[in-house]
């Protein structure tokens, strides 16, 4: 059948500053590449960071499909000429990536509600992205596509019994990824197990919570300081950054389990997650964003660790993580084997859904009500700050749509509260490296109903 119809992919490569991004818009790429053959489309592919924005019209007015990939200030340029100056409204598929749990604000900001159509649709990687557009944004079209994986991964390192648990992390050195939290739990699983490794792979991020404009804290220095504290220094291994390919021959001996005690605001897949599954491996992983998603098809292979809410935001319940640690089979297991991540598989169940002509733009006024939040904090155009703090409630609305909890009641004894908590009655100061300094005052209450607020407000381990 001829190709009489022409796909246009704009992409770019400004944020490959994050390892994961550069495996991400490359599969992108070829994933849609397959769409667009297996529907009799001819793909025109721009990499706007290399292209004019009039190169980028002229082949934008031949297309009768757009693909975004990311977005790029270029692109946006582009698009609002097409849409505004020559009255093209070929449909717009967007990757939306880490804008869901901001309410799309970025976009607002520049002005894509005035050129967004009805017949245009927004791509996210996670079910949760879902939730939240479809809660906010009524009347836009939302599709739901995982990131794909290569197909050329291979189970490793079969053997019938381990001596030992060998975790690892994969990914940024970010206060928000809760490495704080996971050392913590770490140095309580060792007082079982007490031949088990932890090595961390990644670089740090420098970024702290950008949208609480909460700075950084020299976070790897606070984590090796923090591991020499809890006397784990010896059993944890900071490897930096190493190429994927690099990374399965440095993990130390052992049954092998990623673990991640992510509560990261844009946690929307897990590249590196997804790769260790692929491998085999188990997967401890917060129940968190795009993380929750991998437990429907590795059923076997991941245990979702609950993640509760109080009046400071989300905290990973870490009794549950210690668990889950202390539960890892040393004994090997067969892995759960799914073809649903695989690009092929994604473009064969993939309906290219084409909505119908519509120039009606849509509602975004949830997106403007954040945007007029974001100017009365600053009005610096680089800030990404847009709420107080972890205790805002409009950051509780996300962080709610992101996270599942068991909802159990819990209780803690006074040896358990966590090292970035320090009591001097009636007074509490919370350090914790993620959310910031607070401070409070317990006036009133017995010992028993203090550390239980504490509990709730995620600064003790729960009995």
């Amino acid at each position: 059948m001829s190709q009489d119809r022409t796909m246009l992919i704009l992409t770019s490569a400004q944020n490959f500053s994050w390892f994961s991004m550069t495996e991400i818009i490359p599969e992108i790429e070829k994933l849609w590449e397959e769409i667009a053959e297996k529907n009799n489309y001819k793909v025109l592919k721009i990499n706007v960071d290399k292209a004019s924005v009039k190169e980028i019209i002229i082949k934008g007015i031949k297309s009768n499909l757009i693909l975004v990939t990311c977005f790029n200030l270029k692109i946006s340029w582009a698009l609002k000429i097409l849409r505004t100056k020559m009255e093209i409204h070929a449909p717009l598929k967007f990757y939306v990536h880490g804008m869901s749990t901001v309410g799309l604000w970025p976009l607002v900001f520049w002005e894509w509600d005035t050129i967004w159509n009805k017949n245009d649709s927004f791509i996210v990687s996670c079910q949760r992205d879902v939730k939240i557009l479809k809660d906010k944004f009524k009347n836009i079209n939302v599709e739901y596509l995982p990131f794909s994986a290569p197909e050329n991964i291979s189970i490793i390192n079969r053997k019938d019994q381990f001596k030992r648990r060998s975790f690892y992390y994969i990914g940024r050195i970010s206060e928000q990824k809760n490495l704080h939290t996971l050392l913590y739990a770490f140095s309580k699983h060792l007082i079982q197990e007490k031949s088990s490794l932890l090595t961390i792979f990644g670089r740090e991020d420098e970024l702290g919570s950008p949208n609480m404009g909460i700075p950084s804290i020299n976070y790897k220095s606070y984590l090796e300081n923090l591991s020499q504290e809890l006397g784990i220094e010896k059993s944890i291994s900071f490897k930096g950054f190493v190429p994927r390919e690099e990374i399965k021959n440095l993990i130390p001996e052992g049954k092998k389990v990623f673990i991640s005690s992510s509560l990261h605001s844009d946690e929307n897949f897990g590249m590196a997650v997804l790769q260790a599954l692929r491998f085999g491996h188990k997967a401890i992983i917060s129940n968190w964003g795009g993380y929750a998603d991998f437990k429907e098809h590795y059923r076997y292979q991941v245990s979702l660790v609950d993640v509760e809410h109080g009046d400071f935001g989300p905290y990973i319940n870490t009794k549950q993580l210690i668990t889950e640690m202390n539960l890892i089979d040393l004994k090997e297991i067969d892995p759960d084997r799914t073809t649903f991540f695989e690009r092929g598989h994604i473009a064969n169940r993939y309906k290219l859904k084409l909505f119908e002509e519509n120039k009606e733009t849509c509602d975004f006024s949830f997106a403007r009500e954040i945007v007029n939040i974001r100017k009365e904090f600053s009005s610096d155009i680089m800030s990404s700050k847009i709420f107080n703090d972890y205790r805002d409630e409009l950051y509780h609305y996300f962080s709610k749509k992101y996270s599942s909890s068991s909802k159990k009641e819990f209780s803690a004894k006074e040896e358990d509260l966590f090292p970035w908590v320090k009591v001097e009655e009636p007074r509490v100061l919370i350090n914790d490296p993620h959310k910031g300094i607070l401070e409070l005052e317990f006036e009133v209450g017995s010992k028993k109903e203090k550390l239980q607020r504490l509990v709730e407000l995620g600064c003790a381990l729960s009995d």
